[in-house]
């Protein structure tokens, strides 16, 4: 929001879209759900190299070329990392550094979401889960709802988490859990915890028999039901080796 940038809650149409409290959660939702994968600071890297890659070989032309243009070794804004040394990489890293300080920047104006631990998946009975906010409080629930009610207030489901009390995986167990502080919600964090070995646990199912293109029904078992054809014996079997 320096002197040179977009001021875009000074736009009356901009600015009142944000009056509507789960217009503005939603968008923070938005931010931190791409922050985890498409924006995250690795995959930002990783496109950027992807890009540079495509014209590493044209880029040493196009200076040759046009020399006022040529690799810096000082940002005019005033942002410098050390990266830019007169290169063609300086400036590569120089980008990385940039999108990834401003990425940090938009997070650090919002309620930063809980971390969550272990991972969702499949874990020993009786694991307990910890929640973690830099600060505020945390609420969550475990029946797949928002803790966060339309509007912004506090459902009557949720829980406030109690790091001496945290919830424990004893049933297949949905967590969604979201900061609190200062009247401000943060985006939130979901998983969905299983049993290892549980009923539900399929990671020791097998294909253990396929009858395909049978025989035709014999005389015997046409005595049973005259209607039987072939395609009535196929089967597939499955075996819990667990």
């Amino acid at each position: 929001d320096g002197p040179n940038g977009t001021r875009f809650f000074d736009y009356p149409w901009w600015n009142q879209l944000f009056e509507d409290p789960n217009f503005s959660q939603r968008w923070t939702d938005r931010w931190f759900e791409l922050r985890r994968d498409v924006l995250s600071d690795a995959n930002m890297s990783s496109v950027i190299d992807s890009m540079a890659t495509e014209i590493s070989e044209a880029q040493v032309r196009n200076f040759n070329r046009w020399r006022g243009v040529a690799p810096r070794t000082r940002s005019p804004g005033g942002f410098n990392v050390g990266a830019l040394d007169g290169t063609w990489q300086g400036e590569i890293a120089q980008m990385k550094a940039w999108l990834i300080a401003r990425a940090g920047w938009i997070d650090d104006q919002f309620v930063r979401p809980p971390s969550i631990a272990p991972d969702p998946g499949r874990v020993a009975a009786g694991e307990q889960i910890t929640l973690n906010a830099s600060a505020g409080t945390i609420y969550y629930t475990t029946d797949g709802s928002d803790p966060r009610l339309s509007g912004g207030g506090i459902s009557p489901t949720a829980r406030l988490y109690n790091p001496s009390s945290p919830p424990v995986v004893s049933t297949p167990l949905p967590i969604t859990a979201r900061g609190f502080t200062g009247g401000e919600w943060s985006a939130p964090v979901t998983g969905l915890y299983l049993i290892e070995g549980g009923a539900d646990d399929l990671s020791q199912l097998v294909v253990s028999e396929v009858n395909y293109h049978p025989y035709a029904p014999t005389d015997a078992e046409l005595a049973v039901d005259a209607s039987w054809t072939r395609d009535d014996f196929e089967f597939i079997e499955l075996a819990n080796t667990g």
